[in-house]
C-alpha cells in the first residue's frame, strides 16, 4: 500500500471563482499523530467515488515564513512529496495564479499530472489568510502525452497564526488521479499523506536559505 502514496502528492493551491464547498462539510477525527489531526466526512456523496479529507496541523514558525514557503513553485519540487514537474503557467498576481504539477507514480501506472487555479485573500480582523482550489483546463498545457490527467474537484487552504512564530495549516481537498488505479486504494492511502505532507514540510520550513516573500510581510496587516 506504500507505495499508492505517492499518488496522494496533490498541490493545496488551486481555485474556482466560488468558494470551496468543503468548508461546510461536517467532519468528524479519524487520527491524531504528530500533532497532525486528519479528518473524514461524517457524511458525503461524490460522482466520482472519491471522498474528500481534511487534516490540520501547527507549525513552530512564523505565519510570513509558512507563506512563503508555501507560494514559492519554485521550490516545491525541493519537499513536495514525488512532485516531478511544477510550472507556473498564469500569474495574475501573489494571490491569483495557474500552476501545473507532475508526480511521479511508480510503475506500472503512468505519472499523474494536474492544472489548478489558486485564488487566496487575506482577512485582516483574523490575519487568516485562505485559498480556494480547483482544476481548470488551460490553453497552454505542457503535458505530453506521457501522463494521466487527475482532477482536482473541490479543495482549500487556510493559514493562520497560532501564538508567537506559531501557525496553523488547515488543508482539505477532493481530488481523483484518473486512469485504472482502484478508488478504493488511494481514498485508504489518502490517511497516511498528511503525515508524509507534513513532515516534509516541517523539513523546508526548517532550512537556513528559505527566502521570505517580502510582500506577505507587507499585506500582513491589508488586503491581501
Amino acid at each position: 500500500m506504500k507505495k499508492y502514496l505517492v499518488l496522494l502528492s496533490l498541490t493545496f493551491f488551486s481555485l474556482d471563482l466560488q468558494a470551496s464547498k468543503l468548508r461546510d462539510i461536517e467532519w468528524k477525527e479519524i487520527s491524531n499523530k504528530d500533532g497532525i489531526s486528519v479528518f473524514r466526512p461524517k457524511e458525503y456523496k461524490h460522482d466520482s467515488g472519491m471522498i474528500p479529507i481534511k487534516f490540520k496541523a501547527i507549525l513552530n514558525h512564523d505565519i510570513v515564513r509558512v507563506l512563503s514557503v508555501l507560494a514559492n513553485e519554485d521550490r516545491k519540487t525541493e519537499w513536495m512529496p514525488n512532485a516531478k514537474k511544477i510550472k507556473v503557467l498564469e500569474k495574475k498576481s501573489i494571490s491569483d495564479f495557474t500552476v501545473y504539477y507532475r508526480y511521479e507514480v511508480p510503475w506500472p501506472f503512468k505519472d499523474r499530472d494536474f492544472i489548478v487555479k489558486q485564488l487566496g485573500y487575506f482577512n485582516p480582523k483574523e490575519q487568516k489568510v485562505s485559498v480556494d482550489i480547483k482544476s481548470i483546463k488551460f490553453k497552454e498545457d505542457p503535458a505530453d502525452g506521457s501522463t494521466v490527467r487527475g482532477i482536482t474537484y473541490d479543495g482549500y487552504t487556510v493559514i493562520r497564526p497560532h501564538g508567537e512564530n506559531k501557525t496553523t495549516v488547515e488543508m482539505a481537498f477532493l481530488n481523483d488521479f484518473g486512469g485504472y488505479i482502484p478508488k478504493f486504494l488511494i481514498n485508504f492511502a489518502t490517511k497516511n499523506w498528511p503525515h508524509i505532507f507534513m513532515k516534509q514540510l516541517r523539513q523546508q520550513l526548517n532550512k537556513k536559505d528559505i527566502v521570505i516573500i517580502e510582500e506577505f510581510r507587507k499585506r500582513r496587516l491589508s488586503n491581501i
